[in-house]
């Protein structure tokens, strides 16, 4: 309730609109040491939830705080000008509250299911591919201010290159990280929730190949649509897949399926809907041409694919018992790594590929100048 309370001081995206990066880190540095210190100096019993609830709490008001203190030194707001927000806000809170009608309507519906396990099995698997995927998902959320910049400007020419340049960073990044978790659900699980939760592999393993439609389908939302100014007809769309997704879960139920691997399915048949008018309206709208956004995600999905035929080969030639931690699935999980890290690798050097030649340039460059 205290966030929620606090949440109008949420000035982070106009923080990142200075491009005052310096700041940033130096706040999150702060913040995450005095969060750590107050965790480790009053968190001693799972009965403190309450206290883990407060500081927890605290350090994101403090975040914030720091935002509005720092940007009220450099914006001067008048009350004229906060009104003329009002409506594209509104828009915005009903775009971000649509999105509620996906993965949260999964264990909503399942929680109403004959299965006393499914959410918890659900949620794993969610937690675990949503915490890699947020990692690298800064290439699309910083860019923003800077795409509209160049729109302001009405400069097409630099909006649409950072617009390739940020998807073929994304798709780099993300396609090895989503074929992997793919192959390795089993390993994820058994490392973040042990043996008890191995029922959530399967959700895992659908949840990593997920993450390569949710980087698209974001890149097309917040890099195309919402920063031309389409944000209610991207809000009108996120409504319409979403009570899609919720007939879905009603047939679901009425048909008595438990599976958790079922209703996240259905989720991704929604998503897939939803992609398919974004693509629709960005190409109605002459947004952007699509092709070299799709082509990126496509080159590296499918380099990435021969992650498949490495991993049946690994496991077959040396298998292991995935009940519990312990050295053999260690030393089966990091040849399995090592082997699509470096054929992943491999294959995009023969192929000259621009992001990895880019990368050992710059790093070159900087060995040369400390040289």
């Amino acid at each position: 309730g205290s966030q929620i309370l606090s949440s109008f001081l949420y000035i982070e995206w106009m923080v990142e609109a200075f491009e005052n990066y310096r700041f940033i880190l130096i706040k999150t540095i702060i913040l995450r040491i005095i969060m750590i210190v107050a965790l480790f100096g009053f968190v001693k019993t799972a009965e403190d939830i309450i206290i883990y609830a407060m500081v927890m709490s605290g350090a994101q008001i403090l975040n914030y705080l720091f935002g509005f203190v720092w940007i009220k030194r450099q914006v001067k707001v008048k009350v004229k000008d906060m009104l003329s927000m009002i409506l594209p806000l509104i828009s915005l809170l009903l775009m971000s509250s649509a999105v509620t009608l996906y993965t949260a309507l999964d264990k909503l519906f399942l929680s109403y299911t004959d299965s006393e396990d499914a959410v918890s099995l659900y949620s794993q698997g969610q937690k675990i591919s949503t915490m890699i995927a947020t990692l690298i998902s800064s290439p699309i959320s910083v860019s923003i201010p800077r795409l509209g910049y160049y729109l302001g400007q009405n400069n097409r020419e630099a909006y649409d290159n950072l617009v390739y340049k940020g998807a073929r960073l994304f798709a780099f990044l993300i396609a090895p990280i989503s074929l992997g978790l793919f192959i390795t659900g089993n390993y994820a699980v058994l490392l973040y929730g042990g043996g008890a939760y191995m029922g959530a592999a399967t959700v895992t393993a659908i949840f990593g190949i997920r993450s390569i439609t949710w980087s698209i389908e974001t890149l097309f939302a917040n890099q195309i649509i919402f920063i031309h100014g389409y944000e209610r007809s991207l809000t009108l769309y996120y409504f319409a897949c979403g009570l899609l997704n919720l007939a879905f879960k009603f047939l679901l139920l009425n048909m008595h399926f438990s599976s958790p691997e079922i209703y996240i399915l259905t989720t991704w048949l929604s998503e897939g809907v939803l992609i398919a008018l974004e693509i629709y309206f960005i190409k109605r709208h002459g947004l952007i041409k699509l092709k070299p956004v799709i082509g990126s995600f496509l080159r590296y999905g499918l380099i990435a694919a021969g992650f498949i035929p490495i991993s049946l080969l690994v496991n077959a030639l040396s298998p292991v018992q995935m009940t519990h931690l312990n050295l053999a699935v260690l030393v089966n999980l990091a040849i399995l790594m090592t082997l699509c890290g470096i054929y992943y690798l491999a294959a995009l050097w023969l192929l000259k590929d621009p992001v990895l030649t880019g990368m050992v340039e710059a790093v070159g460059n900087k060995l040369r100048r400390r040289g």
